[in-house]
């Protein structure tokens, strides 16, 4: 089923990717209404700037420049803000015209001579994420077959028509296999992905397939035993399954350390482990997250081989 990479690379992102809680932060921080004011503040600026800055460290940033475009084109950009990538599949060519035009502008921001397509995805997904989508040099590659591809028209023509064409797809998949219908689908991601947006949601399974694509299979790999029955789920089985499985709703939903040593106890209950090893395992808590999410994981294992 084509929605399940959706989760599963949602799943996938959290694990590897180190710089993931950075959009969170980001996000959360963020002053929605300053960015429907034709002249924002610019500590706002820099807050964006900031975030692109994480991901892209040869990033060219102007603030007061990039407030000066953004005010050039405040009209056109808001004049699709309250289109949603979701809807807009019949009744795109409607406004891709006015998506070619931002984006250009955008990537053009800092200099005439300098095009930063990558970092204009994230710039404009960064103010509206319920629209825009990102995407780097791979995805690129991966998607349209070339990293040239990068320019506006190749963003507005090609790539978000094909991320259009694979959401329908895996909207159908859904539906059918549930016997479901679309809104049902939206609700269903919105829970287990901890209200991510569609376009992250599609950028997430762009970005591991294609830039970290190693990390993604080995991931895929672990949880292929889990999937077994997956099939057999009603929906609430799913939501639950999912729920319980992804990294982040482990550490968002759920006081992970809480949640580690509730497994702890039944493990031990259950004698699956003994005292020394549950005195070992829980020191072993306090290192960095990839080892909390790998004991979290060993101890979720021990006690499925249980059941």
């Amino acid at each position: 089923m084509s929605y399940i990479e959706l989760l599963l690379a949602h799943g996938a992102f959290y694990k590897w990717e180190k710089r993931a809680k950075a959009y969170d932060k980001y996000l959360s921080n963020k002053q929605i209404e300053k960015w429907t004011a034709e002249r924002i503040d610019l500590d706002e600026v820099s807050k964006l700037f900031n975030f692109i800055w994480k991901w892209d460290r040869n990033f060219k940033r102007n603030d007061e420049k990039f407030r000066m475009v953004f005010k050039k084109i405040y009209a056109v950009f808001s004049s699709i803000n309250k289109y949603d990538f979701k809807e807009i599949y019949f009744n795109y060519n409607e406004i891709k015209d006015k998506i070619s035009q931002i984006f250009n502008r955008v990537a053009l921001y800092y200099d005439d001579y300098i095009y930063q397509s990558t970092d204009a995805s994230k710039i404009l997904h960064a103010i509206n994420p319920n629209l825009y989508i990102m995407w780097d040099s791979n995805i690129r590659e991966g998607i349209l077959g070339h990293n040239d591809c990068r320019y506006a028209y190749d963003y507005s023509e090609h790539f978000i028509p094909k991320m259009l064409r694979k959401l329908e797809i895996m909207k159908s998949d859904f539906i059918t296999h549930n016997n479901s219908n679309e809104v049902i689908f939206y609700s269903f991601l919105l829970d287990v992905s901890d209200g991510k947006s569609i376009t992250k949601l599609l950028d997430q399974l762009n970005f591991m397939t294609y830039t970290m694509p190693t990390y993604f299979s080995a991931y895929k790999q672990e949880l292929i035993p889990l999937l077994v029955n997956y099939d057999k789920m009603n929906l609430s089985k799913q939501r639950d399954f999912w729920i319980d499985i992804l990294p982040k709703n482990q550490y968002r939903r759920q006081k992970a350390y809480s949640y580690y040593i509730s497994l702890l106890n039944r493990a031990r209950k259950e004698n699956l482990i003994t005292a020394s090893e549950r005195r070992d395992l829980d020191s072993k808590w306090y290192n960095d997250m990839e080892e909390k999410e790998y004991l979290i994981n060993r101890l979720k294992l021990i006690l499925n081989e249980n059941e």
